[in-house]
């Protein structure tokens, strides 16, 4: 089994590879990002009032040393990638006490996602996040092993990145939270307040700066930022892609569930998606009708996977930590952000799967039957995993017209992001 393990690991690691060697491909903000990427390296500064500016200041180094195409945009992907799982398993090692095996399988796990599969071959800032934030999370864990001085080295230094992560994106304002929760959790700060009393009072400020950064929004963030937020006040139309008016928390919770079903089940709701325009006499193809099944099921298992991660949390309810505050505070922004997408889970893949088993294990199922539920998830979910890998290597290098159309449709009609996707190696389609 463990030969087993090692082989399909190391297949897996090729097919990322292979991903250098892939055309430009681009996912929902990568054209901005590469329009901001171009702006930097010819010295016309950052333009962009809606993305942070972290991410795209590392696209255009990687223009200026020469290496500004896919395979350097993938490259740091998977360094991204490799950087974060070695931090996050040593995180998941002193704080949650997981055996050697149970690391590598959640690390396993989070390679075989489709999330993963899917970002790490377009320009988007999510797995270089991943790396940024887990370095601050084991600097944080590994503080608590430090003497003093060395422990206030290591929190300075995870306050250091946390701002870097901050930049790469906004969502990083959630590691401020860890950061601060570690700096409550020092000696010297526990001589003055119980820890119980620590935790009330950075909620607290939490709360209390949520609400001060929602109502002077427009002083203290973009408007793009600004607007979004908005409807937490004053609902403004169409605020999201569908057109939906009426956007409220509870649709926005029944989102998050949802992309952490898709997560779980490893397949997207929009994996038989056509890839081509259909005629209306082909228009109830299976492909479209498997689509609302999808979404239907995700919900589903989204249901069941929130609880055993909720069960999870509960079981360590006593052993409250850093990672525990960052998480909570990453979902509760997540929980007010009005658009849906899945791939907003995915640095924290590998925390949401160790809380997940945390959870089913305080369940107290029989061991016997508990090994063979996790071992047939394990295999279902590495083969759907498998799949989507392989449909990505097939689309970049088998059906090039294909990767090229797909590309070109986030591009739209902007002179400027079609300047950008040319400059960066990007192909277009034939007409």
């Amino acid at each position: 089994m463990r030969q087993l393990y090692i082989v399909f690991a190391c297949v897996l690691g090729i097919c990322y590879l292979a991903q250098l060697a892939g055309p430009l491909r681009l996912d929902g903000d990568s054209p901005t990002y590469l329009c901001d990427a171009s702006d930097l390296a010819d010295g016309r500064g950052f333009r962009d009032d809606h993305l942070p500016r972290g991410y795209p200041h590392v696209l255009a180094t990687l223009d200026l040393m020469g290496l500004g195409s896919s395979a350097g945009f993938v490259a740091v992907n998977l360094v991204g990638m490799g950087m974060g799982l070695v931090c996050i398993s040593t995180v998941l090692r002193r704080e949650f006490e997981l055996s050697r095996g149970e690391v590598e399988v959640i690390c396993l796990l989070t390679c075989c996602s489709w999330v993963w599969v899917h970002l790490v071959a377009v320009p988007m800032s999510d797995l270089l996040f991943f790396a940024l934030s887990s370095m601050v999370l084991a600097l944080l864990s590994l503080a608590k092993g430090y003497s003093r001085f060395r422990a206030a080295l290591s929190i300075a230094a995870a306050a250091l990145i946390a701002l870097a992560a901050f930049f790469v994106r906004t969502i990083g304002a959630a590691l401020f939270v860890a950061v601060a929760f570690a700096v409550m959790d020092t000696d010297v700060v526990r001589r003055t307040f119980r820890r119980r009393l620590a935790i009330v009072l950075l909620t607290i400020s939490v709360c209390v700066g949520g609400f001060v950064g929602l109502f002077y929004r427009d002083l203290l963030a973009s408007r793009y930022y600004s607007w979004a937020l908005s409807y937490l006040l004053t609902p403004p139309p169409d605020v999201s892609e569908e057109g939906a008016s009426n956007i409220h928390l509870l649709s926005v919770a029944w989102w998050r569930i949802g992309e952490v079903g898709a997560i779980a089940q490893n397949v997207s709701a929009a994996a038989f998606a056509p890839t081509a325009p259909t005629l209306p006499v082909d228009s109830l193809t299976l492909s479209i009708l498997l689509m609302p099944e999808l979404r239907g099921l995700r919900q589903a298992v989204g249901i069941v996977s929130v609880i055993l991660i909720f069960a999870g949390l509960w079981s360590r309810r006593r052993r409250f930590s850093h990672v525990e505050a960052y998480l909570t505070a990453y979902v509760g922004i997540l929980l007010i952000w009005p658009y849906e997408d899945t791939r907003f889970f995915a640095p924290v893949i590998p925390l949401l799967f160790a809380f997940a088993w945390l959870g089913l294990r305080s369940l107290n199922p029989q061991p016997r039957t508990l090994a063979r539920f996790v071992s047939i998830y394990a295999a279902a979910f590495c083969l759907f995993g498998a799949v989507a890998m392989g449909d990505s290597l097939r689309t970049a290098f088998f059906c090039p017209e294909r990767a090229s159309r797909e590309s070109w449709r986030y591009v739209g009609s902007l002179p400027a992001q079609q300047a950008a996707f040319d400059r960066y190696g990007g192909a277009r389609p034939s007409r």
